[in-house]
């Protein structure tokens, strides 16, 4: 299906949900998982990593990430996993394969010192994805 984008049809698009303000004010990153029921989401200045309910905006759970920082958070395949870059200036920069459900690194992947981690990206259709740093793209798996 294609869509032409014009006056008319951007007049018809609407807000459709407010997530608390409170919340989007220190946000820099927001990853919707495939069914669109959640998404993650990164609070840098808080080293904080937050899953959201995107049916009601309510925070589901909160993981303080303050000896490696937060950033570049994406949704995986799993709707209680999440990848995660840390914050270079912390003296890595690493990639943690966090879950939600208890708490846990499920794997740590290394290979981009000593440089910024720039983007993360899920492959749509397997366990794998894509990092992208000053010193190249990786590609990776999760299994």
């Amino acid at each position: 299906m294609t869509v032409t984008y014009s006056d008319d049809v951007l007049a018809t698009m609407k807000l459709a949900r407010v997530i608390r303000p409170e919340l989007s004010s220190h946000i820099s990153r927001i990853s919707f998982h495939e069914l669109g029921e959640s998404f993650v989401c990164n609070s840098e200045q808080d080293s904080e990593l937050l899953l959201v309910d995107a049916m009601n905006g309510a925070v589901v759970k909160t993981v303080c990430c303050k000896a490696s920082g937060v950033r570049h958070p994406t949704m995986t395949h799993h709707r209680d996993c999440t990848l995660f870059a840390s914050d270079s200036n912390r003296g890595n920069s690493d990639i943690y394969y966090h879950s939600f459900h208890d708490n846990t690194i499920l794997a740590k992947f290394t290979g981009h010192r000593p440089v910024l981690i720039d983007s993360l990206s899920m492959n749509p259709v397997a366990d794998t994805f894509l990092s992208s740093g000053r010193d190249g793209v990786r590609l990776w798996s999760l299994t």
